[in-house]
């Protein structure tokens, strides 16, 4: 009866783990860079435009939402239609959670929240095993590096369109890998 119930929960561990290979297998992360690249290019932008508090407000309220919405809708349609959702939250699921905290912490204290999007999108590389990501991440550490020592006059434009081009550029590459 033991080893009946030992079999057993081997038996669903190892399902979950099929499950969740075959998610991250079928949902590569391209898809997310390149919207939030997009909505990140379009934050310098809306800046670089110096429009009012309310028309960046509105563009960091509607264009995130839209943004993520977007990402939800697609990701959960394509695990739906393919009998994988997931019913929490994983391992990235974490460190976008831990990426997006240090990016506010950093922010508010030494305007260097470019580096913690950086390591966010390296852990994200690690655990997806997508090389790209990784690469991305590094990227996005140099630009960060770069706006860090140049001081430009307005760090944030150039910190947000440089986190934009990587990311664009890492949805682009990361497309035309699974192409």
């Amino acid at each position: 009866m033991q080893s009946e119930s030992a079999d057993a929960a081997r038996t669903l561990a190892e399902v979950d783990r099929v499950r969740r290979h075959t998610r991250q297998a079928l949902n590569p992360i391209w898809f997310s860079n390149l919207v939030v690249g997009v909505f990140f290019a379009g934050t310098a932008l809306v800046a670089a435009a110096e429009a009012s508090v309310a028309v960046t407000l509105a563009y960091w309220i509607g264009g995130g939402l839209l943004a993520l919405g977007l990402i939800v809708h697609r990701y959960a349609s394509m695990e739906r239609e393919l009998g994988v959702e997931t019913r929490g939250g994983d391992a990235s699921t974490a460190i976008v959670l831990a990426m997006i905290a240090g990016i506010v912490v950093l922010n508010s204290v030494a305007d260097a929240g470019l580096f913690a999007g950086a390591a966010g999108m390296v852990a994200l590389g690690y655990v997806l095993r997508d090389r790209i990501e990784a690469a991305a991440g590094v990227a996005l550490a140099v630009v960060a590096a770069a706006v860090l020592l140049l001081d430009p006059t307005e760090p944030g434009i150039w910190g947000n369109l440089g986190l934009g081009l990587v990311l664009v550029a890492a949805g682009l590459a990361g497309r035309a890998a699974r192409a």
